[in-house]
């Protein structure tokens, strides 16, 4: 009888963590090429999104890798109207190329959403290039980007769609169960 028990509580333990072991693929600093230099230090990856669901996480890394700065979001390459991020980062395989329409130089960081993953990767120093070039650290495809910057420039985070199709089928549940109350 307890061994009817056991077999499923083993099994249990077995898959969740395979389902932790799978989240934790470490990410290289080559794992992105700025003008085709690695990043000076990587963190992830991650399960999740990178923003706005880990924005903490990840700007308190990049503070603790460069004390006594205010990091905050510069541009999201899937934003509307986004005017720093040029071709290519946005729903591309696993390895490939991007740009900023403008070259960036010194201390910056990026961020990057692969399928249910993320990373964050850190220049300090970089010379001055709007490429990029990536693979993404599960071999996911990419995704978007976000760009990070110390300067504490702030952008308006546009939700996904997926948050707001959540949105919408909870509000219509709470419409649906007034209606019901409302009838009985």
């Amino acid at each position: 009888m307890k061994m009817r028990f056991l077999i499923p509580a083993v099994f249990a333990v077995a898959t969740l963590t395979a389902a932790k072991a799978e989240a934790q693929v470490a990410c290289d600093t080559s794992n992105v090429l700025h003008g085709g230099v690695a990043a000076t230090a990587c963190y992830g990856s991650f399960s999740g999104n990178d923003v706005p669901q880990n924005f903490d996480s990840i700007k308190a890394w990049f503070e603790s890798m460069v004390p006594g700065s205010v990091w905050g979001v510069k541009s999201k390459s899937d934003n509307v109207g986004d005017t720093f991020f040029g071709a290519g980062a946005n729903g591309v395989g696993s390895t490939g190329n991007f740009t900023l329409n403008n070259p960036i130089a010194g201390t910056f960081g990026l961020s990057i959403k692969e399928g249910s993953y993320y990373s964050a990767y850190l220049w300090t120093g970089a010379v001055s290039s709007n490429s990029f070039s990536f693979t993404t650290p599960n071999g996911k495809g990419l995704s978007h980007a976000t760009l990070w910057d110390d300067e504490g420039d702030f952008v308006i985070i546009v939700p996904e769609p997926s948050s707001f199709a959540m949105l919408f089928l909870g509000l219509a549940g709470l419409g649906v169960a007034a209606r019901r109350r409302r009838n009985v």
